[in-house]
């Protein structure tokens, strides 16, 4: 899915299905695998809504696949994984009943943006139980729109730039970098790694 080493980019057209680069393989890993988790970021929330719906209907189809009895076997097993994935939002709207389902610990798909990531889940992430037991499943992160990270920054916020320094904290756990428009002088891979 992603090189562990250094953070990977996807660099396509808008509209051209950048989140398939990470949307398939990772609904195929979180549904073969309970205790995994995904974090995806955004810098907007109407960017983050928008593909909560979309991404919702990936379980959604595969609950229907499998109850259709079309399926069995090992299709069925990854058809019923699928259909079991959690996925949600969090951010300053979020309301409280739903942000005590995402520290239930059963949400295996966060989406959420860089403000909301560092004021909800990193102060005191080591001590948390749910933070803590995030963190130590978490199998990829997704910036999307990441050059946002780079042309924006501290300008615009400063938990942009610290995004580069969360990477530093989760060694091992690999980055994927997405963009339609990042001028060709902009040093992405270099602000993560």
């Amino acid at each position: 899915m992603c090189i562990r080493d250094s953070p990977d980019a996807v660099a396509t057209p808008t509209a051209s299905g950048k989140s398939l680069a990470y949307t398939v393989p990772l609904l195929q890993r979180l549904g073969e695998k309970r205790s995994a988790r995904a974090l995806v970021l955004f810098p907007l929330k109407a960017l983050a809504n928008d593909q909560l719906a979309k991404l919702r209907k990936f379980p959604e189809a595969a609950e229907r696949l499998a109850d259709s009895g079309k399926y069995s076997g090992t299709t069925l097993k990854k058809l019923r994984g699928v259909a079991a994935i959690t996925v949600r939002t969090l951010d300053g709207d979020t309301k409280e009943s739903d942000r005590a389902a995402i520290k239930s610990e059963k949400t295996q798909l966060l989406l959420t943006n860089p403000d909301s990531l560092h004021h909800y889940l990193l102060p005191g992430y080591q001590s948390k139980k749910f933070t803590k037991t995030f963190w130590q499943h978490l199998e990829l992160v997704v910036v999307d729109e990441a050059h946002c990270v780079v042309s924006w920054g501290s300008d615009f916020r400063p938990e942009y730039a610290r995004l580069g320094s969360l990477r530093a904290d989760l060694p091992g756990v690999p980055w994927l970098l997405l963009t339609a428009t990042l001028e060709p002088s902009r040093n992405l891979l270099g602000t993560f790694s």
